[in-house]
């Protein structure tokens, strides 16, 4: 199992959908993750995946800064 190759696949998949789309799926993934969960788990796995996003924009950004200050 390549895990690497795995997530590239999901994030192209997930590139690939419409903004409706993404964010009905979003909600079918939250609404599946937390349903069983007690509000403790809810916000540390929130917490987890805010941090999660704040990781991928923040680098996301320097890497479009980095190839501005290149061209």
């Amino acid at each position: 199992m390549n895990t690497s190759n795995d997530i590239t696949n999901l994030a192209k998949y997930i590139s690939s959908l419409s903004p409706n789309e993404l964010t009905i799926t979003a909600c079918l993934f939250g609404f599946l993750l937390g349903n069983d969960l007690d509000a403790y788990a809810q916000q540390s796995l929130g917490n987890f995946f805010e941090l999660l996003g704040q990781y991928l924009l923040t680098t996301s950004s320097q890497n479009f800064l980095k190839e501005n200050i290149n061209d």
